[in-house]
Parts: C-alpha cells; structure tokens; sequence
C-alpha cells in the first residue's frame, strides 16, 4: 500500500485527526479541522510520514501505554533522527504513522496530544 493510501486509511478510520493531532476543546487556538486534514495528504506531509515510520520502526511496544511522553514529545525525538535542517514532522502525522505500526494510542482529555506504548527504553540514543 503507498505512503498516501495508507494515511488516507488512518484518516477514514480517525475522524478527529488532523495535522495538529486530535481534534479538541482545549485549544486557545482556531484550528480548522477539514483543511488541517487534507494537508495531512500533501506530499511534504507524506515525506513527515515516511521520516515519522523510519523512527517509530526502532522503537519497541511497549506492554501498555507510557505517560512519561506525549505524541508531541516523540515527535520531536524523532524530527532529531538526522541532523537536517528543517527536518519537521507535524503530531498528526506522527501520530497517524505510530496507529499505522500498530503502538496503541490513548488521547490525552482536551489535549491534541495522546500518550502511546512505546517503551521508553527503545529510544534512539542518536535521538538525545
């Protein structure tokens, strides 16, 4: 299945998910859902996808889900797997690529953020 198909699978399956992560209330921000959704297709954000996956494949699954790090904090761990610049990956995608491994997600009340089984002992030391 190409990058594009399978973030499009992950949005039909997730209605609240968008580039900034779930939909929610908390924000002191406007989001607008539908556009935020269809940037999540572009192909910037397919590359996101490609470079978020290369990351979540060397962690490991955690037995349950770890409240030490939010889908916003992996992220950025993983935008520091290479050195480039403008290396960015948005919570959205990250989040979709982590549902596409299958790590079990649990979203954080009132936040776009959510909490994931990725066992904190399989971070990337290159990552730090």
């Amino acid at each position: 299945m190409k990058t594009y198909d399978q973030v499009k699978a992950i949005l039909h399956a997730e209605q609240d998910l968008n580039a900034n992560g779930f939909r929610c209330n908390g924000l002191s921000y406007k989001v607008d859902h539908d556009a935020s959704r269809a940037e999540m297709t572009c192909a910037d954000s397919l590359k996101q996808f490609e470079r978020a996956l290369e990351f979540l494949q060397q962690c490991v699954h955690g037995k349950s889900v770890w409240k030490g790090a939010t889908s916003y904090t992996w992220k950025h761990l993983a935008e520091r797997l290479r050195n480039d610049s403008g290396y960015n990956i948005s919570n959205g995608i990250f989040i979709a690529a982590a549902i596409h491994l299958g790590f079990t997600i649990k979203r954080i009340p009132n936040s776009p953020n959510c909490f994931l089984n990725i066992s904190k002992e399989s971070i990337p030391e290159d990552t730090y």
